[in-house]
């Protein structure tokens, strides 16, 4: 019987001070599907996400990865060793760094890098920019400077926090359809948080809706 391969988010619970934000989550997500999270500002579906990814400790529950912890109370696996990417709300991109170096910071083969970056940065129309530096271009192009390096790394598990902000309707599409594309392609399991509808209906297989800490599969 072939393994599926799976993240779990188990009795998730997650405070602020006295302030609870994440309350018993539970979701799974296997390799190769994509869910969305849909809810406003507040709702804790940034801080359910940075906790997924290692950059916040539960206060109860845990994450899995394939039946292995690797995020519990008091603990929790280094972010680069979880086999993730993570596009958060602002591009991160590291300003001494010039856009392809950030681009291939995670895909490099003896110190060059692949040739996969410099397909991705065709797709999203920043091969121009290669050489730039963060500081010199606008933000709807850090922010594909941002999703290009995400997919580059060719993670396992590929988590976005409103990853399309600041761009126009039609790129919006094409880079949609190519993260979606991509994930497809590479069996990579996707968690996108957002409150555009559109957005999640499109490129997701699950939608849920996340209200004050709590998370439902979405009524339609």
């Amino acid at each position: 019987m072939r393994e599926i391969k799976v993240l779990e988010v188990i009795k998730l619970g997650k405070n602020f001070g006295l302030k609870p934000i994440l309350k018993e989550i539970d979701l799974t997500v296997a390799r190769g599907e994509r869910v969305a999270i849909l809810g406003d500002s507040g709702c804790g579906k940034t801080t359910l996400l940075k906790t997924i990814a290692g950059f916040y400790l539960p206060h109860t529950g845990e994450i899995r990865v394939e039946g292995k912890i690797i995020s519990r109370p008091g603990w929790a696996l280094f972010p680069n060793r979880r086999h993730m990417s993570m596009v958060f709300q602002s591009a991160a991109l590291f300003p001494h760094m010039t856009v392809e170096e950030n681009i291939g910071f995670g895909n490099r083969k003896d110190g060059k890098v692949s040739a996969r970056v410099k397909e991705i940065a065709e797709a999203f129309r920043i091969d121009s920019l290669l050489k730039s530096y963060p500081h010199s271009i606008s933000g709807g192009q850090a922010r594909r400077v941002a999703l290009a390096r995400a997919l580059a790394a060719e993670p396992s598990y590929l988590l976005m926090d409103e990853p399309f902000t600041n761009l126009d309707r039609e790129l919006k599409s094409d880079v949609m359809t190519y993260v979606k594309n991509f994930a497809q392609e590479r069996n990579i399991g996707v968690i996108m948080v957002t409150h555009q509808e559109e957005e999640a209906r499109y490129l997701a297989d699950m939608v849920y809706v996340m209200e004050e800490g709590k998370l439902e599969v979405e009524k339609r």
